[in-house]
């Protein structure tokens, strides 16, 4: 695929980074930003599907586009100009994104393109299509990505132990969906992150659940709600 598409792929890309470099005195230039990401999600699922054909594109993840699913097209807007904010607001600017949950790669370019002097580490636990969003990545961001693959239950431990320096500036949580693995990524973050560390999680129980205005035992803390 690459080989074959490199000249094409790379003068559209260089394009788009045209777009995404736009003044900030330009009227409405983040939300050119932002749409300059779209397309390059789009450009990723293009080279997802050419290494495995039966990849479904943008049907679930954080960047979904499914029309059944409500928050469509909402989740990587609101990290995007949730993250712009902050950055703004920082001394300096965010150099460290970890995430659990890779699937494609589209959290990965989210991160990558929203604060570009940032690197990302992510831990997956792979899929049939994850080496075409990998080999994406890696031909344009080269070193600033990093795959870790396994379950984070055994790899985030051992991430931590061989670097006890390391910070998360970002933390992004979308692996396993259950309560006590989850709970396990938590807390294994909590000992690479600072009190300025901003984290993400996608996919928790209702509202009602997570601010406590029900117990643990209703039936709102059974319910699963993408957000």
């Amino acid at each position: 695929f690459f080989s074959g598409h490199a000249m094409s792929f790379l003068l559209s890309w260089l394009v788009l980074g045209l777009i995404s470099v736009a003044s900030p005195e330009e009227q409405n230039w983040q939300d050119m930003y932002y749409e300059a990401i779209e397309r390059k999600f789009d450009m990723l699922d293009y080279a997802v599907r050419g290494y495995w054909k039966h990849y479904t594109g943008r049907h679930y993840g954080i960047a979904s586009m499914h029309p059944d699913f409500p928050y469509a097209g909402r989740k990587t807007k609101f990290i995007f100009y949730d993250l712009r904010r902050r950055q703004a607001e920082r001394a300096q600017p965010f150099k460290t994104v970890c995430e659990v949950g890779f699937n494609a790669g589209h959290s990965s370019l989210l991160w990558l393109e929203t604060l570009p002097d940032a690197r990302v580490v992510a831990f997956d636990k792979g899929e049939k299509w994850t080496k075409g969003g990998l080999l994406f990545l890696r031909t344009v961001y080269a070193r600033r990505h990093r795959y870790i693959r396994g379950l984070s239950s055994n790899t985030l431990p051992k991430f931590i132990e061989s670097n006890p320096d390391f910070k998360c500036d970002v933390v992004f949580i979308d692996g396993d969906k259950r309560e006590e693995p989850r709970y396990d990524d938590i807390m294994n973050f909590r000992k690479i992150s600072t009190l300025d560390t901003v984290l993400y999680m996608d996919e928790v129980n209702t509202l009602e659940c997570v601010n406590g205005t029900v117990d643990r035992g209703h039936d709102k803390c059974k319910e699963k709600q993408a957000w």
